[in-house]
């Protein structure tokens, strides 16, 4: 599995999750996309975090990080 594969597939998950509510007549409550969204936030900002402790540890910082790709997918959530 690739990275980018890897980094957006809980975000397809969800969507996917709440299209099928809708499609089926029964929409999530509000209060469980309110905390779905929210485990989803934690597992990235905990992986982004993880992730970039590995790097500064073993002071490899180029320009361009995978890691970052995680934080974009965040931002993608939080827009």
């Amino acid at each position: 599995m690739d990275r980018l594969t890897a980094c957006a597939a809980p975000i397809v998950i969800v969507a996917v999750w709440l299209a099928i509510g809708r499609l089926v007549g029964r929409p999530p409550t509000r209060a469980a996309v309110g905390l779905v969204t929210s485990l989803l936030l934690l597992a990235y900002m905990l992986a982004t975090a993880g992730l970039g402790l590995f790097w500064v540890a073993r002071q490899e910082l180029p320009v361009f990080d995978w890691h970052y790709l995680v934080g974009y997918c965040t931002l993608v959530l939080l827009s």
